[in-house]
């Protein structure tokens, strides 16, 4: 069916014209003067009419309203007032001034067009109400007012009038310049009118209508006011001319006269008013009895208006007499009145020549070029401007091709000629032989950062309150730096920040660069002495963070070189040198073998997560920053990679740059590059600050270092803070407050304050052009290598608008036809803002990317913001609206003849469209949940869709909910898009009535009658069109101000110059010196002393004194850095204090598991390269076995150990080996006990820490860990020792800090990288699995962290668990606890696989020889493998391929692979336990509520936008009353409801994205299934998100509506919105499973609702669907929905009227009704009366298939 809203008041308006002649009159025909006066006594005394050529008045005996105002006229003469001839024989002869007698010459009965003599004395047109046959608009108007009358006086142009309009008409008869140019017929009239306004006289009209009247006789009392007079008026500025005819009219030969002013009084002014007199009605005639005094009425639809161009039109040839004519007004509701018309006037000779009348053209002159309509140009322009930008695209997408070629190119012959040509970034950066002889080409500014009583405090979203740091300080400028390297500038500082995980690492690195202000941090930056705010650091320093975020879609190459161009300083950039730089640092770091592989993201395979921290590093050594800041730089790398990043670090150094990094397990070579370091407590206070090679006899000095010391001071130091009660860590802190080395450090700070250096510039930023352009080509670059959303979009608008199309396709100008028009604009308008939803999560996607690099001056927000619009907006919003307009808007036939009409119909689209996208993306930008932002997203549009004009008429509107009609971009667009459809339209439109005929027959109206009678106001849009613009404007300021202050913590509390400050550092008192100097670590330092045993205890803390100074080890001298040597604490034979496996009582309290022994046999891998397509191989025929030989001969599990450069794919292998990875690329195979598993079974048996940690950020440790060990533990582990096994995990891992904290993620603050890592290892280890893979579980973890998980794997590996690992820097005596290693090669070759103690003698036989005892034997065998060329790799690989080591592997796997044959132990596999699926749904639903109420912001914004939406709607459509506009609001309201409820389930999209990660890692882990998940996951949207909400509906709005009265009406109304909500949410939960991304989904659900919409019987009835698409409506959950709510609220009922839709000046009393009953009301709307039941049941099978297909996908949708 059409809406409800058109139809409703288009199909019954027409009634209330019946009022116009409401009652009957019995009157009589005088026979004599007396009873004529009688009866027309009102007529006579006013002369009117004045019956002329001996008329007299007409007054029958009948009982019509004919009398008094038409003449009987005698023979030859008619008209109504006898004024006009019909002969010349009755023309009588006209006296001449001299007497004499002129004769007539003729009479002009038979022509319309004025000849000369009537331009001078006037012309008269008489006419009477009647149209061409067939104009049924025309007779029914006839028929209400029978006997109505026109006169038309032509008069010369400004002639005087001496009617009785006295002066009321002088104001009112004003002209317009020109006339309004249009398309359609009446424009054209205009336009010969104007054309011909040089040869044609301009002449004023005087009209005036009459009609019959009561006879004053049948009651003189009650028809006193009884007048024939209806309106009088002036009409001025007239030309007239032969033209186009005035529909329905046909043919160009029309005598046409036009006039542009108009000046009506009505009634006339002799009349006198009745009381009570509106213009529609009078007053009673007695207050105690019914009946009003009769009047003619001023019909508001029938009287022309002032001001207002007309048009009076008719045929040139007359029959009978009469000319055909129509009377018409610019914007009037009827389109066009028919008249019958005589004329005639008695024209006389004159003394000369007569000359001819005006020309008579035969044609009209051809339309203004922009009005002239030609649809092939029309359609030639549209595809035009759709190939210039598909030619746009297609030009960008090959010049991006061109540039990656050109790139690859450029970079191979760079590579050729490295060797031999020196680089930029050669003297840069130097190279291996030399990485610390850095010379920086261009010298930055010297700038020195130091900090003093930095202190921090967070703010939990509980309330807590967590301090992170407490009066950190430092310097960066040596104590020692001679006056000559300050002023070459040639002496800088690497810096390092030592602590345990959560000690405040990172948190201090934000604040020291600027990235973290405002509430919650004090203390005091200074540069060069300056103090300064952080915005000042933030545009100084480069600051490579811990987690790199980069772009997914750009290779390195290109990530770099956006970098260099952006960040480089632009003498760097001249004469291709910083391509020559990029390529350069490439190389330095050892990305050669990556440069143009795509980085990747979580969901796209790309660079490890070494190689991602390289490039991450890279790019901040482009910039030349004077101070550099790296959070971990060597977390993720291997031992030589991390080494080559720190020599080059070491370099910058030397060359006068100030670089501060935070590291975990440095390794001796690398410690000793260090000039200064702070080491923080695990509570983010300062243990020591100063100088690195004083750090060893400092803590000798206090006592903290043991007489032996088996270990680097770094390693020493950091066991200690971490194993130290909180006791012991304050005196420690206490102790180093008071050291000689922290007065020096102060007095030094407090020098260079009071003796600041010059403060450089801050970093210059690039032009705004440059950025812009930069951002665009990598935003390109990103849309053709993701063209899935954009592909999406066209295709799915290209479908939309054909569907469209063929759905109105020839849309008539009837009642239907207008329906089809406002329904067809509509959902164009509903269809775009839905789509812009895809625009929610742009900026989540990248927005920590964008945060990163804004902050690192590589754009600003402005730049970013307009790129981002560029290439969401164009591609997205605008282009493919150009389908509307070249399939939709011809096929249905929306406003033809007009060229300008399309142009303003696309523009007011994709205003429309670019409004609701920049909603969206404000949405986006303020809110970080892609759920609530989806919530939000749909509840605006929702408003705006209720606001505007099409559900509710705009003058229903209440006052008070009006503001939100003035913020509806929807409200605006779509009367924009209305007028420009019938605004001047070139065809006159029909009102029909589904009643019959004879009530209210067909009424033919204009296209403004029909804006008007909808609410609409014609003309406005353009204004309304500027007010979209305008909300544009608003939404895109708010989006950049959300994007502007995201990041941004505010300003720092402390600012400027202190003196108090200064003084606080002269009065800065030591220590006592009397503090005892006996150490409280005592027994702490004993248990670090000792060799370790692989146990690890719990730190006690001693309660005595303080026990005597440990004695002090000699210093040994280590080799120094190229700038000079230092003394540091040797790593003094690490090598070989191996540890002993931990014994199996370490394992008590884990579960006991029998030995399952793996191996695997010729291990293969090949992916696709990125977006090249290309095979690369990634490991090469791996073999080995995870095993050592017992003491009785038998084979053990083992800890085993992968090793390799970044890149050598290591994490791809422990995939392989773990089950993950079963795609087609992947050969060999993985065996258990010499029996070949399938990946499935090999998920079942291994436990498999990954790489990244993906966790609930809404659940404590404690939690997550009781969630875990509810679902993996077998039911023999009870309640009790589930929670104390949980407990010991915590306890053996040190977590007992942040036990109770939250786990959080990117968006919300909670563990530290390396407590995370330690919480993901818990997990696994709760279940001793019997094959345990970790993917570097050190990685993030502090040396002693690092130490006490390896610990913890070595005593599982004794205890009979299989343990291997992948591991980044092994410490020495880490990797001592290794059994077995296997080292791969940086392309994925088997460099060595077998014991680690005989890796030494292997490598030894290929020449490389045991390192001296600086380096362990891991990073040697390291560097060995990433220093090693092709040919030397290839040696190796061949060397162990024909080793001892690698012929007893394969005998020993041939042995377990025959014991297997000859006695399968598939039955002893130890595969992990599967909880129940009820216990799955139990642990995972309380996982689901616990997260509901620690974070309930989507569940309170979905149940208040429900509770505001039902009491909003409610109140919109108070007590609807039982006529046509009750109908019309119970049609509106009950479809409104069904929207809500539809576009709300979209935020059902994201259900699956926002845990996918985890979900995915869980269920491969075993945790629970996909049948659990499932069910858990929709019971927890479906029941609080899809039930309650209409629950708010049935408890208000029902009531407040008025809907159909009765419990049972009320429970049927309730089932059938939590039906269809449901339904709703389950189509989007299975496009949510389906689609690749948010954004897709968002366009993909959004697409599905709004077929539904479409389909859902309101907007188009289902018989009037075209058979091509008819069966969509069959999937059409809304259909059904709908249906049966429109069943349940009119079927049986009775008491509805069928009334037109009351105007302003209509009072509802006077409006004539038609008496209807609900069934009725359902056949009119096209709804059948059938069973409500069979609704039901299928959107019960609706509701099932989508979940069915959900659950689907899910299963068997595994990455």
């Amino acid at each position: 069916m059409h809406g409800s809203v058109p139809k409703t008041r288009s199909a019954y308006v027409l009634l209330m014209l019946l009022w116009v002649s409401w009652g009957e009159v019995n009157a009589l025909t005088p026979d004599d003067p007396d009873g004529l006066y009688r009866m027309c006594k009102n007529s006579i005394d006013n002369d009117d009419p004045r019956c002329m050529n001996g008329g007299y008045l007409r007054a029958r005996n009948t009982s019509e309203q004919v009398n008094c105002a038409v003449c009987e006229c005698p023979e030859g003469w008619g008209g109504v007032d006898c004024s006009v001839c019909t002969t010349v024989d009755v023309c009588p002869a006209r006296a001449l001034p001299d007497g004499s007698k002129q004769q007539p010459a003729g009479c002009t009965s038979d022509s319309m067009m004025p000849n000369k003599f009537e331009l001078d004395t006037g012309k008269i047109f008489s006419c009477m109400c009647g149209g061409l046959p067939g104009d049924a608009s025309t007779e029914w108007a006839c028929k209400q007012q029978p006997l109505t009358y026109w006169v038309f006086t032509m008069l010369p142009q400004n002639h005087t009038n001496t009617s009785r309009l006295a002066g009321g008409l002088s104001t009112s008869s004003q002209r317009t310049s020109q006339p309004h140019s249009s398309s359609d017929s009446f424009g054209r009239f205009l336009t010969s009118a104007r054309l011909a306004a040089g040869q044609e006289t301009k002449v004023d009209f005087h009209v005036v209508e009459r009609g019959g009247i009561m006879s004053r006789d049948l009651n003189p009392h009650d028809f006193q006011y009884a007048y024939p007079g209806i309106w009088e008026g002036n009409f001025t500025g007239c030309s007239f001319s032969t033209g186009a005819c005035t529909r329905p009219m046909q043919g160009d030969d029309c005598f046409v006269a036009t006039c542009q002013g108009a000046g009506v009084v009505c009634p006339p002014p002799y009349v006198k008013k009745c009381p009570g007199w509106t213009p529609t009605s009078c007053g009673r005639i007695h207050q105690d009895q019914p009946g009003d005094y009769w009047m003619h009425r001023c019909n508001p639809l029938a009287v022309p208006k002032n001001g207002t161009a007309t048009v009076l039109s008719c045929k040139p040839q007359a029959v009978n007499g009469t000319f055909q004519c129509y009377f018409g007004q610019e914007g009037a509701f009827l389109a066009s009145l028919g008249m019958q018309c005589q004329t005639g006037s008695c024209v006389y000779n004159s003394s000369h020549p007569e000359p001819p009348g005006p020309p008579a053209p035969p044609a009209p002159p051809p339309l203004p070029p922009h009005e002239h309509h030609d649809v092939a140009a029309e359609v030639i322009t549209l595809i035009g401007i759709g190939v210039v930008v598909s030619l746009g695209m297609l030009l960008g997408g090959f010049l991006i091709y061109q540039d990656s070629r050109l790139s690859q190119e450029r970079y191979k012959a760079w590579c050729e000629g490295e060797t031999n040509e020196p680089t930029v970034t050669s003297a840069l950066l130097g190279n291996d032989e030399a990485a610390g002889d850095v010379v920086v080409d261009t010298l930055p500014e010297k700038v020195v950062l130091d900090w003093h009583n930095i202190s921090c405090t967070i703010y939990k979203a509980g309330g807590q309150r967590l301090q992170v740091l407490t009066d950190v300080s430092g310097i960066t400028s040596a104590a020692d730096t001679t006056d000559a390297e300050v002023d070459s500038g040639t002496k800088g500082c690497l810096f390092s920040i030592l602590g345990p995980s959560g000690a405040g690492k990172t948190t201090l690195l934000d604040i020291l660069a600027g990235r973290r202000r405002g509430a919650g941090v004090s203390g005091q930056l200074t540069l060069n002495g300056h103090p300064v705010e952080g915005h000042i650091t933030r545009d100084t320093v480069g600051y490579a963070q811990q987690e790199p975020e980069l772009p997914g879609t750009s290779t390195v190459w290109e990530f770099l070189r956006f970098h260099a161009r952006l960040r480089m300083p632009e003498e760097q950039k001249r004469n291709d040198a910083a391509e020559a730089r990029v390529w350069g640092v490439i190389s330095q770091l050892g990305l050669n073998k990556v440069a143009h592989s795509l980085i990747g993201d979580a969901f796209t395979r790309g660079l490890s997560g070494g190689e991602r921290r390289r490039v991450a590093i890279a790019a901040e050594l482009l910039t030349s920053s004077a101070c550099l800041l790296l959070d971990e730089p060597t977390t993720g790398l291997d031992s030589s990679n991390a080494s080559r990043v720190v020599d080059i670090l070491a370099g910058l150094a030397s060359a006068g740059v100030t670089v501060i990094i935070t590291i975990h397990q440095p390794r001796p070579d690398i410690l000793r590059l260090m000039d200064r370091m702070l080491l923080l407590s695990g509570n983010g206070q300062v243990v020591y600050s100063g100088p690195l090679d004083q750090a060893a006899p400092y803590f000798k000095e206090v006592g903290f270092v043991p007489d032996e010391l088996r270990s680097n001071i770094a390693d020493y130091m950091l066991d200690l803070v971490i194993r130290a009660s909180d006791a012991d860590i304050a005196a420690m802190v206490l102790r180093f407050a008071g050291s000689d080395i922290a007065a020096k450090d102060a007095e030094a700070l407090e020098g260079l304050c009071q003796d600041p250096w010059p403060l450089s510039p801050p970093r210059p930023h690039p032009p705004y052009a440059l950025q812009l352009r930069v951002l665009s080509t990598r935003l390109m670059r990103k849309l053709y290598r993701h063209p899935f959303l954009i592909l999406v979009n066209f295709v799915a608008t290209l479908v939309t608008a054909i569907a469209l199309g063929l759905i109105f396709r020839n849309a008539g100008v009837d009642t239907g036809g207008i329906q089809n028009r406002l329904g067809c604009l509509f959902f164009m308008l509903l269809y775009l803002s839905m789509m812009s939803l895809s625009s929610l999560p742009i900026w989540r996607a990248e927005k920590l990317l964008f945060i990163r690099e804004r902050d690192a001056g590589a754009y600003g927000t402005p730049a970013y913001y307009t790129a981002v619009l560029l290439f969401d907006i164009v591609p997205m919003r605008v282009v493919p609206l150009l389908f509307f307009a070249m399939f939709s808007y011809w096929m249905i036939g929306l406003h033809t003849q007009c060229t300008s009409c399309i142009f303003a119909f696309i523009g007011v689209l994709v205003s429309a469209n670019i409004a609701a996208t920049t909603m969206s993306q404000a949405i986006g930008a303020a809110v970080s949940s892609v759920r609530v932002a989806n919530l939000l997203g749909s509840l605006g549009i929702m408003m705006f869709l209720l606001f505007g004009g099409f559900l509710l008429n705009r003058d229903q509107v209440p006052w008070y909910c009006t503001w939100i009609a003035d913020l509806s971009y929807f409200n605006y667009a779509y009367e924009a898009l209305a007028v420009n459809e019938f605004h001047h339209a070139p065809v006159d439109f029909i009102f029909t009535s589904p009643l019959d005929d004879s009530i209210l027959p067909p009424l033919r109206v204009s296209g403004d009658g029909v804006l008007r009678e909808f609410g609409f106001v014609p003309g406005r849009g353009w204004l309304d069109a500027a007010m979209v613009w305008v909300l544009v404007a608003c939404f895109g300021t708010l989006t950049y101000f959300f994007l502007a202050t995201a990041g941004r913590t505010g300003q720092q509390s402390q600012w400027g110059i202190s003196m108090a400050w200064l003084q606080s550092l002269r009065k800065r008192r030591r220590v006592s010196s009397s503090l005892a100097s006996d150490s409280p670590l005592a027994g702490v330092n004993q248990e670090l002393a000792e060799p370790s045993n692989g146990h690890v205890n719990q730190p006690t803390s001693p309660t005595g004194g303080y026990p005597g100074r440990a004695t002090h080890p000699t210093l040994q001298k280590l080799p120094s850095r190229r700038r000079g040597g230092r003394e540091l604490i040797s790593s003094d034979s690490a090598e070989n204090t191996a540890r002993e496996a931990p014994p199996a009582a370490f394992v008590d309290g884990f579960l006991q598991v029998a030995p399952q022994i793996v191996t695997w046999q010729g291990i293969s891998c090949n992916v696709t390269q990125g977006h090249s397509g290309r095979q690369r191989q990634i490991l090469h025929s791996i073999s080995g076995v995870a095993a050592v030989r017992g003491e009785e001969g038998d084979l053990l599990p083992c800890l085993f150990a992968i090793l390799g450069p970044s890149g050598a794919g290591k994490t791809t292998f422990m995939d392989i080996l773990s089950g993950r990875k079963r795609d087609s690329g992947v050969s060999g195979r993985v065996s258990v006990n010499g029996t070949q598993l399938t990946g499935a079974t090999m998920q079942r048996l291994c436990g498999y820490v990954l790489q990244d940690d993906v966790l609930p950020a809404t659940s404590t440790v404690q939690e997550y860990l009781r969630f875990q060990a509810d679902l993996r533990l077998p039911p023999s582990v009870d309640s009790t020792a589930r929670q104390h096994q949980v407990q010991q995990v915590i306890q053996q891992l040190g977590l007992q800090k942040v036990a109770h904290s939250r786990i959080g993620d990117e968006f919300t603050r909670g563990l530290s990288g390396g407590e995370r890592r330690r919480v993901a290892i818990a997990a696994e280890l709760l279940t001793s699995p019997a094959c345990l893979l970790l993917d570097e579980p050190t990685t993030g973890l502090d040396s002693s962290n690092a130490s006490r998980v390896v610990d913890i794997l070595a005593g599982l590996a004794s205890a009979g668990v299989t343990v291997i690992i992948t591991i980044h820097q092994p410490r020495p005596d880490v990797f001592n606890l290794m059994q077995r290693v296997l080292i791969l090669s940086g392309d994925g070759r088997m460099v060595y696989s077998g014991p680690k103690d005989m890796a030494a003698q292997h490598f030894a036989t290929a020449g490389y020889f045991a390192p001296g005892r600086d380096i362990s034997m891991a990073d040697h065998m390291l560097d060995v493998v990433i220093r090693s060329q092709g040919p030397e790799v290839a040696e190796l690989v061949d060397l162990y391929a024909d080793s001892q080591v690698a012929t007893s592997d394969r005998a020993l796997m041939h042995d377990l692979a025959s014991a297997s044959d000859a006695s399968p132990r598939t039955a002893s596999l130890q595969l992990r336990y599967h909880a129940s699926y009820w216990r799955q749904l139990a642990v995972l639903s309380r996982r689901l509520g616990k997260a509901t109420w620690v974070d309930p912001m989507l569940l309170a914004m979905n149940w208040g936008a429900a509770l505001l939406m039902a009491l909003g709607l409610g109140v919109v459509y108070w007590q609807a009353t039982r006529d046509t506009g009750g109908i019309q609001n119970r049609f509106g309201s009950l479809f409104f409801i069904l929207i809500y409820m539809s576009v709300m389930s979209l935020s059902s999209l994201p259900l699956w994205m926002e845990d996918r990660l985890l979900f995915i890692r869980e269920r491969a882990s075993g945790v629970y299934g996909t049948p659990a998940y499932f069910t858990a996951t929709v019971l927890f949207d479906l029941i609080p998100m899809r039930v309650l909400p209409p629950c708010f509906f049935a408890a208000a709005t029902y009531w407040m509506v008025g809907f159909r009265p009765g419990l049972s009406h009320l429970l049927t109304f309730l089932l059938l919105l939590v039906l269809s909500n449901m339904v709703g949410a389950s189509m989007n939960m299975a496009i949510g499973a389906a689609a690749p991304s948010t954004a897709a989904a968002n366009l993909l659900g959004s697409l599905a609702v709004l077929l539904s919409i479409l389909f859902g019987g309101f907007l188009l009835s289902t018989k009037q669907m075209p058979s091509v698409v008819s069966w969509m409506a069959q999937l059409s959950f809304v259909r059904y929905g709908f249906e049966a709510l429109v069943y349940n609220e009119y079927h049986g009922a009775t008491g509805f009227f069928f009334t037109p839709y009351a105007q302003k000046q209509i009072p509802g009393a006077k409006l004539p009704s038609v008496e209807v009953d609900g069934d009725t009301i359902l056949g009119t709307f096209g709804f059948e009366t059938e069973n409500i039941g069979n609704n039901m049941a299928v959107l019960l099978v609706l509701l099932c298939t989508y979940l069915t297909i959900t659950l689907l996908l899910l299963i068997f949708k595994r990455n």
